[in-house]
């Protein structure tokens, strides 16, 4: 594997681990400033750190339990 396969890694990592600590700022520091994030069944497209910050604010309510096991 290489260098960039194990950084990608490693990102990923840490998302899931801030997501599953319900953390803002680092779930946010994982992602790219112009993300996207598509809610298919909802046919709704969210852009941004402010959209994200939205989607987890509904997940974690919704979800306060939520943890990510890889």
């Amino acid at each position: 594997m290489g260098e960039t396969e194990e950084r990608n890694i490693r990102l990923v990592m840490e998302h899931f681990a801030a997501e599953s600590r319900h953390d803002y700022a680092a779930t946010l520091a994982t992602l790219a400033d112009d993300i996207q994030y598509r809610i298919v069944a909802a046919g709704m497209v969210l852009h941004g750190k402010e959209g994200a910050t939205r989607y987890y604010n509904q997940w974690w309510t919704a979800f306060p339990d939520v943890k990510i096991k890889v």
